[in-house]
């Protein structure tokens, strides 16, 4: 018997179109994710190479700037070094200028003459060649979190805090026939100002083969040209410096002062009385208390704060520092009633920490005569005197001659009896293990102390470094004084060892 088998259901038409759509539909999407992690990771891949070419870069200009003051610092044959912003300057035995060791991009690292530093100077229209000159001060404006319009200058902000139109953030200081270039955006609301501070310097071109070269305009092609640079080796990078000298700054880690201002103020140092005077006589009788060290001479807190900062007054002033405090005479206003009082504040690591130290000491800061010590030091304040301050000022203790200097510090030959501050200046004292201070046993008895060796060899090591010339000035002490050289030596060791 035949029969027609039939399914009881129509078989299903067009499954598999759906299941060959859905394959491309998960194909498509594995492929789009791919390549969207493909250029997420290429994106990754240039920002890393952009931003490893930039501290190469970096690390160029630094590399330069220390192979710039290695040569001038130990060039020797009696030479002698000097540094300021944006240069080095080196003297032979004679005291002539030798060489400039310039600290700042130029096409030129020195130069034998300070005549040959004019080509240096900007000329009046640098801002229309942006391919040779970049201004390193070119404020930038933003709006902040508040909706306010907001200027920043990255090295100088040439404003003052009080009246952001005038331009003198601290005494002392100002700009004058600046060659300035359009603000992108003014200062004021409204105003057309140029830039008044500008720092312009050198774009300096870095070729693949490390070469550094200077762009210069090329009339024919309507640009610029660089030497050296070409097909296999072209233009990998720019880059444009200038070197500032920190020593040349207000330390504000060691510097306090007094914001005495004005005729007729009183002597804030203190200085033997020798003729009779209205400040003289305040010598004789508001002498210095104990650790007032804004009044002794030559100390470096005798640096004031108050020339960058002239709004504060000195117990304001001396609330910021971290090791001074007000008290004693008060900057030579009354006698001295007690010594003032230890302060151990930890020194400031950098100058952007001074906003979070307005109320340092305030517990602690007497405010007689001087106003209060409670005060507010606003952001456009410290941003005007950053340029004026540094927390490391470190200086070469060392002599002309390139070695170690001898403290003067009286110490005891004996560790064991000598006080905190005889330990930290026998140690700030102390190089490659050697003692550089001379050493007390028995004061009283004039043949004791020299019996020291190390003593004995200091006084030699002094007696050969004033016999020979002095590098940089020319001549020598034993020129100078004869016979009476050795002398002033020894009356010196006798000084120091029996103070």
């Amino acid at each position: 018997m035949n029969r027609n088998v039939r399914p009881l259901t129509p078989p299903p038409r067009g499954v598999a179109l759906v299941v060959v759509l859905a394959f491309l539909v998960l194909a498509a999407i594995v492929v789009i994710g791919f390549l969207g992690r493909a250029a997420s990771l290429r994106k990754a891949t240039a920002n890393q190479r952009a931003a490893a070419g930039g501290r190469v870069l970096a690390d160029t200009v630094v590399n330069l700037v220390q192979g710039q003051i290695d040569h001038a610092a130990t060039a020797g044959g009696g030479t002698a070094w000097a540094s300021q912003p944006g240069a080095v300057r080196l003297f032979d035995s004679s005291g002539n200028l030798q060489r400039i060791y310039r600290l700042y991009s130029a096409p030129s690292v020195t130069a034998s003459t300070a005549g040959n530093l004019a080509g240096d100077i900007p000329p009046a229209d640098w801002a229309r060649s942006p391919w040779e000159w970049v201004d390193l001060n070119a404020p930038v404006s933003f709006t902040n979190a508040t909706g306010a319009s907001v200027t920043r200058f990255p090295i100088l902000d040439p404003r003052n805090p009080a009246a952001p139109t005038r331009f003198n953030p601290a005494e002392g200081f100002a700009l004058s026939a600046t060659p300035g270039a359009p603000l992108a955006q003014s200062v004021a609301p409204g105003a057309t100002l140029l830039q008044p501070a500008p720092m312009p310097v050198r774009w300096m071109y870095v070729l693949r083969d490390g070469t550094i070269a200077a762009g210069t305009p090329d009339a024919g092609a309507g640009g610029m040209r660089v030497a050296g640079a070409s097909a296999a080796n072209p233009i990998t990078g720019r880059i444009a410096f200038w070197t500032d000298d920190e020593t040349c700054r207000v330390n504000i880690n060691t510097a306090a002062g007094a914001a005495f201002t004005g005729t007729g103020a009183p002597p804030t140092f203190w200085d033997t009385p020798r003729f009779d005077a209205p400040n003289e006589r305040r010598f004789g009788i508001f002498s210095p208390a104990a650790r007032e060290f804004q009044r002794y001479p030559g100390h470096p807190a005798t640096t004031t704060l108050s020339k960058v900062f002239p709004t504060l007054t000195s117990p304001q002033l001396l609330s910021l520092a971290p090791r001074y405090q007000f008290g004693g005479s008060e900057d030579a206003t009354k006698i001295a009633a007690a010594a003032v009082p230890t302060k151990t504040d930890r020194l400031y690591s950098s100058v952007g920490e001074l906003l979070y130290a307005q109320n340092r000491g305030l517990d602690r800061t007497p405010t007689g005569g001087g106003g209060s010590s409670n005060f507010s030091l606003s952001a456009q304040q410290l941003e005007s005197a950053r340029f004026f301050l540094t927390a490391h000022s470190r200086a070469p203790e060392i002599t002309l001659f390139g070695t170690p200097r001898v403290s003067m510090w009286p110490v005891h030959s004996d560790p064991a009896k000598r006080n905190a501050t005889d330990g930290l200046l026998a140690f700030a004292s102390r190089v490659n293990n050697n003692n550089y201070h001379f050493q007390r046993f028995l004061p009283g008895v004039g043949s004791s102390d020299i019996a020291l060796p190390r003593n004995r060899q200091l006084l030699d090591y002094l007696d050969s470094l004033t016999s020979r010339p002095v590098p940089g000035f020319g001549g020598d002490f034993a020129a100078k004084y004869g016979n009476d050289r050795r002398d002033i030596l020894v009356k010196s060791f006798d000084y120091i060892r029996s103070t």
